[in-house]
């Protein structure tokens, strides 16, 4: 059994998570399109939680620099991308809240799309001034476990100026397909192996939690 599953079957206390509608009409984007952005999709209110549990864990020595590659390939590469990472355990309640919005969508998708999704993982990252992540796919083609890419953004009152934007490119043409801000609250979704992004350079700390429903629990 999934981490994620023994939260969804623990009776865990958490407060008003999105409606089995608001699933199922990500559920819908998604297979229209490929990628979809939903705002107030988590309640502030956890999203407050989050960001706050994030600062703690940073200044407490919890985040690692974050790699590029898989397995024996990883590496560590400032060209790339400057961002820090911390992974998602269920450690607090505040975690184990937000993996279990996570299980809710993955099982949405597998009974709406049929992705056969068997796992999640997740974790904190923030991006500080000047810092940035260059354009990449989070799944080359099949070679990656990983299906669908959800990230979720915990930056309050982000100005246009502030950079970070989230690029998304089209998987076929490679053209620009949207430009999406890190706002509090913010979810982008999309299919993990046709959209190219990119974090564009920030010049104030970017706090966000990326996600990816994978296939299998195989290491990446």
């Amino acid at each position: 059994m999934s981490l994620n599953q023994d939260i969804a079957q623990s009776g865990a206390s958490v407060c008003a998570l999105p409606s089995q509608e608001w699933h199922e009409r990500m559920a819908d984007v998604l297979a229209q399109q490929g990628w979809g952005v939903f705002d107030d999709l988590i309640p502030l209110e956890l999203a407050s939680r989050l960001r706050q549990e994030a600062e703690f864990m940073y200044t407490e020595g919890g985040f690692s620099p974050a790699h590029i590659g898989r397995a024996e390939d990883r590496q560590l590469n400032d060209s790339v991308r400057r961002d820090w990472s911390c992974w998602l355990d269920g450690r607090s309640e505040t975690q184990q809240e937000f993996l279990l919005f996570l299980e809710n969508v993955r099982q949405v998708l597998n009974r709406t799309l049929y992705l056969g999704l068997q796992e999640v993982e997740a974790h904190y990252a923030v991006y500080e001034p000047q810092a940035y992540y260059r354009r990449h796919v989070d799944n080359f083609r099949g070679r990656s476990p990983r299906k669908v890419t959800l990230v979720h953004y915990l930056n309050q009152d982000w100005l246009p100026d502030e950079g970070g934007e989230l690029g998304l490119y089209d998987g076929g043409n490679g053209g620009l397909i949207a430009d999406i801000t890190p706002e509090m609250g913010r979810t982008v979704i999309f299919l993990s192996e046709d959209f190219p992004h990119e974090v564009r350079l920030t010049h104030r700390a970017r706090w966000s939690i990326a996600c990816w429903l994978r296939t299998n629990s195989s290491p990446f």
